[in-house]
């Protein structure tokens, strides 16, 4: 069979991807707001694996990544801010890889909740926290969190830092900090232990002498 004649099925339900084979024909025309059918491209990417609408792709060049669209009677990458390509002009299967899809990635996403607030994030200077693992990017009008590796670059602009409570007691601890029980030594002065990634930040920020509004 056709690798492009192959078709995925979402439960919204239940969560979880079915091969469209489980659905008579009838089931898959009148979905309405149970499934979600997805066809495949036709292409593999370089572990081998099909790629499928709803797939988010991540170039290995380029460090792009997007996810992928039916749009115009063709296989779209659809990348921060709207834009889409036909996955013809830009998709190699030597290079790119399927790291994920839209439904699950929603389901484990919560990454704003284990960084500072985008605000706090925006006062952090250049080359703070330039190695962080995660970081603030607008995607399709919202702020949103999300792998710095996986972040996708639009028109020359940098992202917004977003260090975790570990990277930031780690960066306290590079600038000197002692910790002991519930109070905090830098030098000659004490602080109390911070226990949340806001308070961390703001503590980060009072250690380089940098003031922000709490």
């Amino acid at each position: 069979m056709n690798d492009r004649f192959k078709f995925r099925v979402w439960d919204i339900e239940y969560k979880k991807y079915y091969p469209a084979t489980e659905f008579c024909v009838e089931d898959l025309q009148d979905s309405g707001d149970e499934i979600i059918v997805e066809q495949c491209t036709g292409l593999r990417d370089m572990n081998g694996k099909l790629v499928y609408e709803g797939d988010v792709v991540h170039q290995t060049v380029g460090g792009l990544t997007c996810r992928i669209v039916f749009y115009r009677g063709a296989f779209c990458g659809e990348f921060v801010g709207g834009f889409t390509s036909p996955l013809s002009g830009w998709f190699r299967p030597d290079f790119d890889e399927v790291i994920g899809n839209i439904h699950e990635e929603e389901e484990v996403s919560n990454l704003e909740s284990i960084v500072p607030p985008l605000e706090l994030c925006k006062k952090i200077p250049e080359g703070g926290f330039e190695d962080s693992a995660l970081v603030w990017c607008r995607v399709r009008g919202e702020d949103v969190v999300c792998a710095r590796e996986h972040w996708v670059g639009v028109f020359g602009m940098s992202p917004v830092p977003a260090p975790t409570l570990e990277e930031i007691l780690d960066a306290l601890d590079d600038l000197g900090a002692d910790f002991c029980m519930c109070e905090f030594q830098i030098g000659n002065k004490s602080y109390c232990y911070p226990t949340g990634v806001e308070e961390a930040i703001l503590l980060w920020f009072k250690v380089k002498g940098i003031e922000v509004e709490e």
